[in-house]
């Protein structure tokens, strides 16, 4: 695929040609609110929707495929996700930035496992098991 653009303001990803030159925008029709996070992996492309606290998947052409999360606390919920990383194992790390943890996918969005919580130690917070 071809060099990418987040454009929050227009709600969508810009593709270009390799020597920038506009070639599509991915996006209109699931409605994307702000897309910040994008990752490819061998055949897919993986789309944060920060405002919409979901994952917007799309095959290596621009076609959409599925999308996962809402909004919520709950284990494959976000809360303000922003930024998202794959694994060669076949993984996806999304930063679950209001929920104060990463959650960990399958590329088939199905959800596998949590990376840290929230907790108050003396009236503080601090970032779980992480002792922060």
């Amino acid at each position: 695929m071809a060099p990418l653009s987040l454009a929050n303001a227009l709600h969508a990803v810009i593709v270009f040609s390799k020597k920038l030159k506009y070639r599509c925008s991915l996006g209109k029709g699931e409605n994307l609110q702000r897309p910040t996070g994008i990752v490819f992996t061998r055949d897919r492309l993986y789309v944060v929707d920060t405002a919409g606290h979901r994952v917007v998947v799309y095959d290596n052409k621009g076609n959409y495929l599925f999308q996962f999360g809402q909004r919520g606390t709950g284990e494959g919920a976000f809360n303000f996700p922003t930024d998202i990383a794959a694994s060669t194992g076949g993984r996806l790390y999304i930063n679950d930035s209001l929920n104060f943890r990463i959650q960990v996918f399958t590329l088939k969005g199905k959800f596998l496992s949590i990376i840290g919580t929230l907790r108050k130690q003396n009236g503080l917070s601090g970032c779980g098991r992480f002792g922060l």
